[in-house]
């Protein structure tokens, strides 16, 4: 019975102490806090096998964090990353939340908005093709000609979607310069993947270019 007097005894009293200590609280934690906006691109992981990202409708995701002032200002952008977890995403099309906890970033700061919220993501089946490697060569030997070009392997297996690989028929290499070559050459050089969205089973070739002098 004192015990529930104790609680009951002027209530509206202690009610009125209660509002202003968390009042008080709120504000104490609060300050010195500031809010920062980040625009975050967005990193998937664990794709299922055989499958690949073909395109997705969101670049970049605007995170707005808080957190004290004074570790806001020293914050990074590449210290903030999406993570988006593919394991159930399916062929097609996949419309997927996106979430605090698909969000990295440092302990002393929290996630306050998710600007959007989901992601449409497109997946498509990946699959192995054979295809010709391509010599690309620029320049002129020194008082002669080229008599052959040898590219070794001269077909490679590249490994992609099906709609890329369906418009890829061969690879070209970087170019080779020959100009004011006398001999023959044996050069390695890379293969120029710039636009395609392939993985080659080796990212080097080796190419033997012969010159024939003139009058010989």
């Amino acid at each position: 019975m004192r015990l529930k007097k104790a609680f009951t005894e002027n209530l509206p009293l202690k009610t009125a102490a209660l509002v202003i200590a968390v009042i008080l609280w709120l504000f104490v934690t609060s300050k010195g806090q500031t809010e920062v906006s980040f625009d975050v691109p967005i990193d998937f992981i664990n794709i299922p096998q055989g499958l690949d990202v073909v395109r997705y409708d969101v670049k970049s995701i605007n995170i707005i964090i808080r957190g004290y002032e004074r570790f806001v200002k020293n914050l990074k952008k590449d210290e903030i990353r999406v993570n988006l977890d593919l394991s159930r995403a399916r062929k097609g099309e996949n419309q997927l939340s996106i979430r605090e906890g698909d969000i990295r970033l440092p302990h002393v700061v929290s996630v306050i908005r998710i600007n959007p919220s989901s992601v449409k993501v497109f997946l498509e089946e990946k699959t192995i093709k054979k295809v010709s490697v391509r010599p690309v060569v620029t320049g002129r030997p020194e008082n002669g000609y080229i008599s052959s070009i040898q590219v070794i392997p001269d077909e490679l297996s590249i490994e992609g979607v099906v709609s890329e690989l369906r418009k890829t028929n061969y690879i070209n290499t970087e170019p080779v310069d020959v100009t004011g070559l006398r001999d023959e050459i044996t050069q390695e050089v890379g293969l120029d993947l710039a636009g395609k969205k392939i993985k080659p089973e080796k990212d080097a070739v080796k190419i033997v270019i012969k010159i024939k002098r003139r009058g010989k």
